[in-house]
C-alpha cells in the first residue's frame, strides 16, 4: 500500500534555545475485524533549525506498508506525532 499525503503545518513555537531537533512522523493504524491493531510509520522528518519548521509538502511519500487486500477493506487512522529532542536536560 502506498499512502501519497500532503502535510502542512507550523513547527516553529517548538523551537527556543534549548531545542536541538523536532521528530516529526505519521503513523498509519489498521484496525481489523478481529480486534487486532497493526502501526506503521509511513513518513518521517527531522528538523534541526526553527527556519526550516514550516512544512508544505503535497504528495509526498517515504514507507510503503506491505498488507494484505483484506487489510484494505477495514478502517485506517493515520495520525502525526512530534517529539522535542532538546539540548540539554531531559527528554
Amino acid at each position: 500500500i502506498e499512502f501519497m499525503l500532503d502535510i502542512d503545518g507550523d513547527l516553529r513555537s517548538l523551537f527556543n534555545w534549548n531545542t536541538q531537533q523536532v521528530f516529526l512522523f505519521v503513523e498509519a493504524r489498521l484496525f481489523n475485524h478481529e480486534g487486532k491493531t497493526s502501526s506503521h510509520i509511513i513518513w518521517d522528518k527531522i528538523i534541526t533549525e526553527a527556519k526550516d519548521a514550516t512544512l508544505q509538502l503535497a504528495a509526498v511519500r517515504k514507507y510503503n506498508v506491505f498488507a494484505s487486500l483484506e487489510a484494505l477493506k477495514e478502517p485506517w487512522n493515520l495520525t502525526a506525532y512530534y517529539d522535542v529532542t532538546p539540548i540539554g536536560g531531559l527528554i
